[in-house]
């Protein structure tokens, strides 16, 4: 076995079958933020109010409505679940008289 020079030292772990599409990857990102940031002129308030409202619409579709101070036991929940609301049994009424 021949030794490795240490230039291609860093070859050792690398697997042939996989392929490293990174800069490709990178590329197409460029080309894509491009794309849409030189759509909109700058000058054109419409089209940036318009993309403003759909980033605030993205947002509120990510961000859910949580009550904060109802953790740690500080508020109880006192809502009714459907799916156990129809499987409690009924008060016994006069089974003892």
């Amino acid at each position: 076995i021949l030794p490795q020079a240490p230039a291609n030292a860093h070859l050792k772990d690398l697997d042939e079958e996989i392929f490293d599409d990174d800069d490709f990857y990178h590329q197409l990102l460029r080309e894509l933020i491009e794309r849409k940031t030189s759509s909109l002129d700058p000058n054109d308030q419409v089209a940036m109010g318009r993309q403003w409202l759909a980033i605030q619409k993205l947002r509120s579709k990510i961000h859910k409505k949580v009550d904060r101070k109802a953790s740690k036991g500080r508020k109880l929940r006192t809502e009714l679940y459907r799916s156990l609301f129809g499987q409690l049994h009924p008060p016994d009424e006069g089974h003892g008289d």
